[in-house]
Order: structure tokens, then sequence, then C-alpha cells
């Protein structure tokens, strides 16, 4: 005959993610803070309909091998009036968002065997291809420039085409602009012809050479690179990096600390600063 002893209870974890605690359990409990998101949009002072699209999945997966945080972040902004904007982002973000799952994450899940696992960056240029083709396929006029971030635990890999940002905020380090603008005066400023303040005043400062859906081809950026714990990574359209400058962006999201409240502050600072077009700001705290 065998007896329980009933001073001796696990902890199980229930339906809340919480740890309860039987009677004098030596366990401790493993725990890993998950990926915090959020976003916030405003059509800004010249628009009435919205061209900014955006696509946001985080996951973690808890094993015996240890814990694994996965996300995909997505910011498009459309271009080519109503509708064919509207349209343009909102393919760019989808097909995004679909080719990731598919070629990223559910690799990730299943054997080798099954599925062969591509390099990173490889799989987000050419989804940012395919998109490129079927925009010009498939909307006539239609074009977007788009951002895209995937984590992989410490491992961040963007890509990224036209004018749309991303940026890594620390405590106690200067905001860091990992996106490189595609457009004129950036590549003027690049090559030491314009300086960062003639940029900002040039009146041909938004235009791009190279967006979704516009042009025989693009090229998209492409940047792999370890990020801290606890940093916050910024995603945005032009709507909201025209008006408020990178020192303000970075006070609001380190005054601010918790997503929800940094993504409602940025779009809001960008319309009280006189936004003309769409403002879309997303937030991921790592």
């Amino acid at each position: 005959m065998v007896q329980k002893n009933n001073n001796t209870q696990k902890k199980q974890l229930d339906n809340s993610g919480e740890w309860n605690e039987g009677q004098d359990s030596d366990q401790d409990v493993i725990s890993d803070p998950t990926i915090c998101v959020a976003w916030a949009q405003a059509l800004g002072h010249r628009y009435h309909h919205n061209e900014d699209s955006l696509f946001a999945y985080t996951a973690t997966l808890q094993t015996e091998k240890g814990e694994q945080h996965f996300g995909c972040f997505c910011v498009a902004d459309g271009m080519g009036g109503y509708e064919n904007g509207e349209l343009a982002s909102a393919m760019a973000v989808e097909k995004m968002g679909e080719h990731v799952l598919r070629k990223i994450f559910i690799p990730m899940l299943v054997p080798n065997e099954v599925f062969g696992q591509e390099p990173i960056l490889q799989v987000l240029e050419n989804g940012m291809l395919e998109i490129h083709e079927g925009i010009s396929q498939k909307i006539m006029d239609g074009g977007s420039t788009m951002t895209v971030a995937v984590l992989v635990g410490d491992h961040l890999s963007i890509a990224h085409v036209g004018d749309t940002r991303a940026y890594i905020i620390r405590e106690g380090a200067d905001i860091e602009q990992i996106t490189e603008d595609q457009t004129l005066v950036q590549r003027l400023v690049t090559l030491g012809q314009m300086t960062e303040e003639e940029a900002r005043n040039y009146p041909q400062r938004n235009v791009l050479y190279y967006a979704l859906g516009r042009g025989d081809n693009v090229e998209p950026f492409l940047l792999s690179k370890k990020v801290t714990r606890q940093a916050y990574l910024l995603l945005c359209s032009d709507g909201l990096w025209e008006v408020v400058p990178a020192e303000d962006i970075q006070n609001i999201i380190l005054a601010q600390r918790e997503v929800n409240k940094i993504t409602h502050a940025l779009v809001s600072q960008a319309v009280n600063n006189g936004a003309m077009d769409n403002v879309t700001a997303l937030v991921a705290k790592l």
C-alpha cells in the first residue's frame, strides 16, 4: 500500500498563466517576459482616409529546451491616391505576414526533414520582391513603402523599401535609426552633397527611388543584428518621423514606458505638430 504525502504538492500552472503553489513546495518558478506590442494611427490633417497598414504577430515557444520568443512586425505606407494606396499597403502587410509565418515560423516548429530552413534575410528579401511583382500586376498606379522586422530570440532581422522607418530605443543610449530612407535626399546626404538640415527643408524630400509596385525593380535594404532585452523597437510611417524629431521620439518612449501609452503619445504628438500625412506608430518592447 502506498501512502500519499499531502505535504509535498507540486506547483501547477492554471489557465491564467499563474503558478498555484502547493504546500511546502521548494520548486523555483521559471518566468520570462514576453514581447509586448501596441500600435496607434491617425489620419493627419490632409486626408480623410488611411493609406497606412500594419501587421503584428508575437508567439512564445516553451519546451524542455527552453523558451523562445518570436515576433513579426510590418508597417506599410500606400501611395497612388485613395483606394490604390490602401489596397497596395494592405497587400504588402498581408502577403509579408503570410510569407514570414510560412517560411520562417512554421519551419521552426516541424522537423528539418519536412521543411528546409532558409536564411531569414533571404526570406524577407524574396517576400519583398514577390510583393513588388504582385502590386505591379494587380493594383494599377498603386505602390507602397514597407518596413518589416522579424525577431527570433535576441536576433532582429529587418527588410525595408521606401521611407517607413525602424528605430531602436534603449535606456542610456541615443535613439538608433536602423533603416535608411530610399529617397533622393537621403542619397544626396549619404554622398555628402546635402546636409541633414538641407534635406529636412528640401521641397522634394519625399521623392522615392524604390517603392513596392513602382518601377521595374526594387532593392530592399537588409539588416541583421542582436538586440538587448528591455529595448524598444519602433516602426513608423513618415507621417510620424517628419514632424516628431528623433530626440522627442526617444523622450516620449522612455517617459511613457508602457507600449499602449507610448503609441498614443507618439501619434498625438505628431498630430499636434501638424502632421499632414497618415501617421502610424507600432512599438514592441523586446
